[in-house]
């Protein structure tokens, strides 16, 4: 019985990885335009960046001046942004 499960998230985690990794492939050998953020992806590249290297202390700011809670979901993002090349294209 546990085996069966164990093949069954070995399948579903080949299900989810195969296609992000035929798209990192064509992202890298295929895309020769150069990406320039705007707005708010440029601040979420910024956070994401600060996050990489451990200096986001708190959420992304909001327009009125205080911020959202928590940066956790940034550090998640970090790890996926240098695996895929950090660059301007991840995001």
């Amino acid at each position: 019985m546990l085996k069966g499960r164990r093949i069954t998230t070995y399948w579903l985690l080949a299900l989810t990885l195969v296609p992000m990794a035929a798209e990192w492939a064509r992202l890298q050998l295929f895309s020769t335009t150069r990406a320039t953020l705007m707005f708010d992806l440029a601040t979420a590249d910024f956070d994401i960046r600060l996050a990489q290297y451990g200096h986001l202390l708190v959420g992304p700011p909001d327009r009125y001046g205080w911020h959202h809670p928590g940066p956790a979901l940034y550090y998640l993002y970090a790890a996926a942004y240098w695996v895929f090349g950090a660059s301007a294209r991840t995001l």
